[in-house]
């Protein structure tokens, strides 16, 4: 039986957009393994372009029809997240981000999103973490979405 490889090569660069929206990008080259392939990024997208990064850490994982996968790793520059951090509305944590007590995840105008656990409401309706944890978003009572910062769950040994 022969082994299969996929190589893969991802580049990220900054899209122009307006200034707090996620938009780094990232491409997924990839050879060899069996075509076609399937993508699947971080923050949900599942095109070998990913254009919705926020800044930090991303990987994307890479299958091919026989079921060949490969993980690649890259890193949004933090020169990025400062330009995405600004007061624009819009989500600025995405789920299954980490977060840090003070940390705004939404910031919004009225109650697109509503807090969850882990989170607070300010006045100007922008959710923030007051725990640490993960971001996660979920849909509840009629239809709303609600956010909550989750903590993270230590293995036990």
């Amino acid at each position: 039986v022969g082994r299969r490889t996929l190589d893969r090569r991802v580049d990220c660069r900054r899209r122009r957009g307006a200034a707090g929206a996620a938009d780094g990008s990232a491409t997924a080259n990839v050879k060899g393994g069996t075509p076609p392939y399937s993508f699947r990024w971080d923050n949900g997208e599942t095109t070998a372009t990913a254009v919705r990064l926020p800044a930090g850490q991303q990987s994307v994982t890479v299958t091919d029809q026989a079921g060949c996968q490969s993980v690649s790793s890259l890193t949004i520059p933090q020169e990025l997240a400062e330009l995405a951090a600004g007061r624009r509305l819009g989500v600025k944590l995405f789920g299954g981000q980490s977060a840090i007590p003070g940390n705004i995840i939404v910031r919004q105008r009225g109650t697109t999103w509503w807090p969850g656990t882990g989170v607070g409401m300010g006045r100007d309706h922008t959710i923030f973490a007051t725990v640490e944890g993960h971001v996660t978003f979920k849909k509840g009572f009629k239809g709303r979405t609600f956010i909550s910062v989750l903590p993270q769950v230590e293995a036990a040994e």
